[in-house]
């Protein structure tokens, strides 16, 4: 049986486990690979440009990889970690964030430092977005709508911005994430692996909000299942 762990947000080259991830794509080179592993039935697939990478041309083929993916994304801005000029950033951002619209896609949003305009933005769409790792210290009221999902990463424990999120946000709209292996070793300064990673988040969590671990695997799984439309495997959460 699948332990009920799902990576709501990671890189290709995470390591394969008993549990399902979501993988963000933004190299074109990569999807061939990733299209292969989702049809395996292994991972949920999203595809964006990163506002790291808003600099360079967008894809001639974006819509037709959006509409293979199963949600568009990370997209967002961030002025905090990013060189990009902040008019690009916008600029890509406003125009992936009106595909999704035509797709009917739901987003990941990369936020960093932008907070409040990003919040203003997408309330003009009416998409289910999910806010990878939401690490400011203020929870923008444009993001607590029905329809804005937030991933809890690895530093929750260290972290009062992420443990903010954690605590206060329904646990009906929250999901798990590890940012994958970079994100691992770049927020906790260790090589660890994933599932003990998810895991560890969850107990956190729980430890938070005063409920049980398996609480809050069994909804982190079904929010994130729902918002990638993954079909979830009989026995999972028996």
């Amino acid at each position: 049986m699948m332990e009920r762990l799902f990576d709501a947000h990671t890189h290709l080259g995470f390591i394969e486990g008993a549990y399902t991830a979501a993988v963000s794509v933004s190299n074109t080179a990569d999807w061939p690979l990733a299209l292969v592993l989702r049809a395996k039935g292994m991972i949920a697939l999203s595809f964006g440009v990163h506002p790291w990478g808003a600099d360079c041309e967008m894809p001639e083929n974006m819509y037709e990889l959006c509409a293979q993916a199963d949600a568009v994304g990370e997209i967002g801005m961030d002025s905090v970690w990013c060189k990009v000029d902040m008019a690009r950033q916008r600029a890509v951002f406003a125009a992936q964030l009106e595909l999704a619209q035509n797709l009917r896609k739901p987003v990941v949003l990369h936020t960093k430092g932008c907070e409040p305009e990003i919040a203003e933005m997408i309330s003009a769409y009416n998409l289910p977005f999910l806010v990878h790792w939401y690490s400011c210290e203020t929870i923008y009221s444009s993001f607590l709508r029905k329809n804005i999902l937030f991933s809890v990463g690895p530093d929750v424990a260290k972290n009062p911005a992420v443990q903010n999120v954690a605590k206060t946000i329904p646990l009906s709209r929250l999901m798990l994430e590890t940012d994958g292996r970079e994100g691992i070793s770049w927020s906790l300064g260790l090589e660890l692996n994933p599932e003990d990673v998810l895991r560890s988040i969850a107990q956190t969590i729980a430890g938070l909000r005063g409920i049980s671990v398996d609480a809050v695997l069994d909804a982190t799984y079904m929010n994130a299942a729902k918002f990638y439309n993954y079909q979830v495997t009989s026995g999972i959460c028996d």
